[in-house]
């Protein structure tokens, strides 16, 4: 009879949100990703907007973000952001609306990023989404 070595616990991704954290993020990506589509179109400010947020993001270049695509609508712009690390995200986002470093940025509204996507070489594709003005309703 050969003996079995017990097999060690997988360590969770600590970036990665609990099995009741993930159920709730994909309800709030669902939820805003369904407000975004039902937004009306774009208006001048809306433009507008999408010119200061590719501004802003194309500057943070040398801190590691590539804003990979941005969309504005009527009221809901969604940026889809690739950083080169779980840290350069987590920086970069917290300065921008955390710590409020970007005039540019001060002026929209609420701010949520319900999609993250940990890729196999380290980097984070993360989908952001900014009111123009006012709060991104959620339930809970």
């Amino acid at each position: 009879m050969s003996a079995v070595a017990p097999v060690a616990p997988t360590q969770p991704n600590p970036h990665e949100p609990s099995d009741d954290g993930a159920q709730l993020d994909l309800r709030r990506a669902a939820e805003v990703a369904g407000q975004f589509e039902m937004d009306n179109p774009p208006v001048a400010e809306s433009w507008r907007m999408r010119n200061q947020l590719t501004s802003v993001f194309d500057s943070l270049a040398s801190r590691g973000v590539n804003l990979e695509n941005v969309e504005c609508h009527y009221r809901l712009c969604r940026m889809q952001l690739l950083f080169k690390n779980v840290n350069a995200d987590i920086d970069i986002l917290r300065d921008l609306f955390v710590k409020a470093k970007s005039p540019e940025i001060n002026q929209f509204g609420q701010v949520i990023a319900p999609e993250r996507d940990y890729l196999a070489d380290g980097k984070v594709r993360t989908i952001v989404y900014i009111a123009r003005e006012g709060t991104i309703d959620l339930s809970e």
